[in-house]
């Protein structure tokens, strides 16, 4: 960049625009960005006893990129849970952990090692309540990913002015899109868990790793697809 280029961007920083007040910062790592779950997911579930809330990727449930049936493959042992209790029948013949709930109230009390909450937060209504549920449950790590307003600002956003119609990309039935720095807030607000990193991941979500005791080994891992996931115990 030329020195005048250089000196507009600066000058259009939101940096220089907000008042620090209204200035979040947060880390986040981008190395995943060009990974989807299904390339991040299964690997970091090997051997482990999983716990997957949205299970059945409703609407689509594709039984050939459906990411519980991947993580069936690989995992010690697996419980699903959702809401589109009609996609159960689809799962099961491809399951060998076939334990598939509608509730979380449903599942017995057990130890998981890993809890997954991939593209669910956005639908729910009582979020705080939502996170109390799950915290109920005793485990040792929880990812969580949400979209993100961010990653998907360019492809699905569009505002058509003479018209006077805006345009938006997004599941019906989601509720809200997400950022950062408010995922953060909403874990930090309504749980006691343990941030340990933030990324993004697909090109449009960000996803939190989480856990309810300190990992200490966990910002000495190397990166890798797989996320190091297998390794906090």
């Amino acid at each position: 960049l030329t020195d005048d280029k250089k000196s507009t961007r600066s000058r259009m920083s939101i940096k220089n625009i907000h008042q620090p007040y209204f200035l979040q910062q947060v880390e986040v790592d981008s190395s995943y960005a060009n990974f989807s779950r299904m390339e991040i997911i299964p690997s970091a579930c090997a051997s482990k006893r999983v716990l997957h809330i949205g299970c059945v990727d409703y609407p689509i449930t594709n039984v050939a990129q459906n990411l519980h049936l991947a993580v069936d493959k690989v995992a010690k042992h697996l419980v699903g849970i959702d809401t589109a209790t009609e996609s159960f029948d689809e799962l099961r013949p491809h399951l060998k952990n076939k334990e598939l709930y509608a509730s979380l109230k449903d599942v017995p009390k057990q130890k998981f090692d890993l809890v997954l909450v991939l593209e669910v937060l956005e639908h729910v209504t009582n979020m705080a309540s939502f996170l109390e549920e799950i915290d109920e449950f005793d485990f040792s790590t929880l990812v969580i990913s949400v979209p993100d307003a961010f990653s998907c600002a360019r492809r699905h956003f569009e505002l058509d002015a003479d018209a006077g119609s805006f345009y938006e990309a997004v599941h019906p039935d989601h509720n809200v899109w997400f950022s950062p720095y408010t995922l953060q807030n909403i874990i930090q607000k309504y749980t006691q868990w343990e941030i340990h990193t933030m990324m993004f991941v697909g090109q449009m979500s960000i996803m939190a790793i989480c856990s309810k005791r300190p990992v200490d080994n966990f910002t000495n891992q190397q990166k890798s697809p797989d996320l190091g996931l297998n390794t906090l115990d």
